[in-house]
Order: C-alpha cells, then structure tokens, then sequence
C-alpha cells in the first residue's frame, strides 16, 4: 500500500462510522385521540401520531 493512499483508506473507514452513528429527537406530547371510535380522550403519543413512528435498534445501541 503506498502512502498516498493510506489517507484515503482512513477517511473511508471514518465516513462509514459516521454513516452508524445516528441522534433523534422523540416527542412525547398529549393529544386527542378517539382510537375506539368512543369519544375523545386524552392520550400520550410519541412523535405526535397515532399509530406512534417504529423505534428500532441493534444490540449495544444506546436509547
């Protein structure tokens, strides 16, 4: 391997790291929701949606 290319090799590794590392803001937010079809009522959802966005991870992730 030379060492022009020795730099290249590092700053593709990095970049693909960086592709893994991911930060999400979640709110979690009361609302009016009638999921029964029996009247309103005051719910917790998170993201502000009812049905609530999919939360998903790896092992070793962190929440």
């Amino acid at each position: 391997m030379s060492l022009t290319s020795k730099p290249c090799v590092f700053l593709i590794l990095t970049s693909a790291a960086c592709l893994y590392a991911k930060s999400v803001s979640l709110s979690i937010v009361n609302t009016q929701l009638n999921p029964d079809g029996f009247g309103s009522r005051s719910t917790v959802v998170g993201g502000g949606t009812f049905p609530r966005p999919l939360i998903s991870g790896n092992k070793g992730d962190n929440f």
